[in-house]
């Protein structure tokens, strides 16, 4: 079913010597960047790659030059990797491990599209690469055509120009992925703890784990915050939060 909902978008600022302080980018201030000089330097992609990751689209945020000199060296990495022929194996090749790092990405991803969050779609695409390196993992030409047409909504240009130099391929004659869930089931998640709302500590679990256990683990991981501490009410966000309520003097 279609629907409309308002959003409304924060505005950017810029930190301002002559002020001291962080002010909103305008014309009539002196404080606007140029994008031509910045599509010049660093490309289209990196400007707007680093205006998608800035911050939540629905609050104000800081323009900062080290931000985008930030995805630049993201993106060159990327590229890096991605080019690399020795990366890229026979989809009967690809290890089962490395399938399920990419299929929990597009699914992590889509939903964050969905939710209007670019920023943290962004980051996680960050965390799939940085995985991929660390465990020296091989993709598959469909896994990789997935994820290049996932970063083609994000950076376009330089999607297309992968796509057509590795996978001999046109970007508009790719579909946009699906993931396989039985593949993108996180196999660990980390449970915050708090007490009265305050972080204390962080739990592993698997995503099987009843409430019964996640309460006993966060108990044990709370412990000496709790230790003389009466414990009025437990609230428990499943696979996200434990938080302890305690009386207070």
């Amino acid at each position: 079913m279609n629907h409309t909902q308002l959003f409304n978008q924060g505005m950017v600022c810029k930190y301002s010597e002559k002020t001291g302080h962080v002010e909103k980018m305008s014309k009539s201030k002196g404080n606007v960047v140029n994008p031509d000089e910045i599509v010049q330097s660093a490309g289209s992609d990196a400007l707007r790659l680093y205006i998608l990751f800035m911050g939540p689209p629905e609050l104000d945020c800081e323009w900062q030059d080290s931000g985008l000199d930030g995805i630049k060296r993201f993106l060159v990495k990327l590229w890096n990797f991605i080019a690399n022929k020795e990366n890229l194996v026979s989809d009967t090749q690809e290890l089962l491990a490395s399938q399920k790092c990419t299929n929990r990405f597009i699914k992590e991803f889509q939903n964050r599209l969905i939710l209007f969050k670019p920023n943290t779609a962004i980051s996680s695409m960050m965390i799939w690469l940085n995985e991929m390196q660390a465990a020296n993992f091989k993709i598959g030409r469909t896994n990789l055509e997935k994820i290049l047409v996932c970063l083609s909504v994000l950076a376009p240009h330089i999607a297309s120009e992968l796509i057509e130099m590795i996978l001999d391929k046109s970007l508009d004659s790719c579909v946009w992925p699906s993931y396989v869930p039985e593949l993108a089931i996180a196999e660990s998640i980390v449970m915050a703890i708090q007490i009265n709302g305050k972080l204390r500590a962080n739990i592993e679990i698997t995503p099987d784990t009843n409430q019964t256990e996640v309460e006993q683990l966060a108990l044990k991981a709370a412990n000496k915050w709790l230790t003389g501490q009466k414990i009025i009410k437990t609230v428990i966000v499943p696979n996200r939060i434990v938080n302890f309520v305690v009386k207070t003097n």
